[in-house]
Order: structure tokens, then sequence, then C-alpha cells
């Protein structure tokens, strides 16, 4: 008896790893930017690449819905391309029995482009796409939301030299650090030498940043602003006074 229950228990751990799905953009998360449209082409249209990957053990056919939020510039257009083709704006769902379901194979992926035509508007809105088995289009498997952003071309030429005079000083520092033309920035992030996150930071302009928890050593500070992401990187020595 004690086998028997032991089997059950296993097999919907085993059911769930087979229809392991995932989706990733090109960015590597969930946050899809759009920094540099061109506010004088209509047409443009801002593609970002991404796969659906079948991480369980045996293949899978799906379907799937996404839904773009309230808050979305009324112009926008979304449409998506898989392995099957390029669904158009119109199509919002594959759940109806007109359109295949997208094969899978296990350990494969599919392409995953999201396409937006901006038509001219700037603006922000979270797609969100439900993927179903075509076996059960009920019951969703697996739901991933993009944020996408969608902001005009900024002059590079101007953003350059204010980049150029963005620093971490005094270095060395003893703990507090200083950001020149903090206005530009909206976090910092402390790394070691290895690359891993040891301080993450959201500040203003005048707010110092206290490292003086730190040990002594060389860091990497990289100032990030959420419009266009890593914008310089120092090399920061932290050493306190010795007597």
């Amino acid at each position: 008896m004690k086998q028997i229950l032991l089997l059950l228990l296993f097999i919907p751990c085993l059911l769930t790893a087979q229809t392991d799905i995932s989706i990733e953009s090109e960015a590597g998360n969930d946050v899809v930017n759009f920094d540099d449209i061109n506010l004088d082409d209509e047409w443009e249209e801002l593609i970002d690449h991404g796969f659906l990957t079948n991480n369980g053990t045996q293949g899978v056919e799906i379907k799937w819905t996404y839904e773009v939020s309230d808050d979305a510039p009324a112009e926008w257009i979304f449409k998506l391309c898989d392995d099957s083709g390029c669904y158009p704006s119109s199509v919002t769902s594959t759940l109806d029995s007109a359109f295949d379901p997208l094969a899978v194979a296990a350990g494969e992926s599919s392409l995953w482009d999201l396409h937006l035509n901006h038509k001219l508007v700037e603006g922000s809105a979270l797609v969100t796409f439900n993927i179903y088995l075509a076996s059960d289009t009920d019951n969703p498997v697996y739901t991933y939301v993009y944020n996408v952003t969608a902001s005009a071309m900024v002059n590079t030429g101007d953003l350059e030299v204010e980049v150029k005079q963005l620093n971490a000083y005094p270095n060395p520092t003893k703990g507090l650090l200083n950001i020149s033309n903090a206005d530009l920035v909206d976090e910092v992030v402390v790394y070691n030498l290895l690359g891993r996150k040891v301080r993450v930071f959201d500040i203003k302009a005048g707010d110092q940043i206290n490292l003086s928890d730190l040990q002594d050593g060389v860091y990497l500070v990289g100032m990030f602003s959420e419009e266009h992401g890593l914008l310089k990187t120092n090399r920061i020595l932290k050493k306190n006074a010795r007597p």
C-alpha cells in the first residue's frame, strides 16, 4: 500500500515537469524598453526578440492568449510572431479551433517575438500572455507579463557630454560617496570584483552612498538611469583611515 501511495504522490510532480514552459525576452527579463523610437516614422515597427521554451520531458502543443493593459496608448498596435507564423494585432488568442496549436518538442524553443507599432505615440503598457496546453484551454500552465515602454530618441551628443561628467567621488573613499551629475542617476549598484552585487541604492540628486559597512577593497560602482540603463561604471577603492 505504501508503494502505491508513493507512486500516486509522484505522478502529479511528473506531470508538472512535463509541462514546464518559460518565456524569455531578448533583454533577459520582463522589461522591454524601446527608448529610441522615431516620432517621424508612423509605420516604424519595434521588435523584442524572445523565445518560448519547453523545459519539460515531453513535447507539448500549446495555445495562447494575450491582454494589453487599459493604460496602454490607444494608438499602439501589438502582434506576435512564433514558429507558426506572425499573427496580426486582431489575433489576441489562438484558443479558437481555427488556429492550430504551436508544437514545441521537449527541450526545444519557439520564437516569441513581440512587435509594436507605436504610431508616433510614446507610453507604456503591460502585455500579459497566458499559455495553455491544447488539451486543456481552461487552465493556463504559464503566465508571462511584458512591461513595455517606448520613448523618443534623445540627443545622444548632449547625453554623452553629461555622462562624461558623471563620477563617484572621493576615490579612495572611507565609506561615503557622492555622485556628480546625480540628476541623471536613478540607481547605484555596487559590485565586488567577482561581479556580484553587494549593495543597491535608489538615489536622487544630493544623496550620498554609504559603503562604510563594506570591507576595505576595490569595488565597481555602476550608475543607472531608468530611461537609458547603465550610464557609467567607476572603479572605487574603499579604504578606512589607519592610525
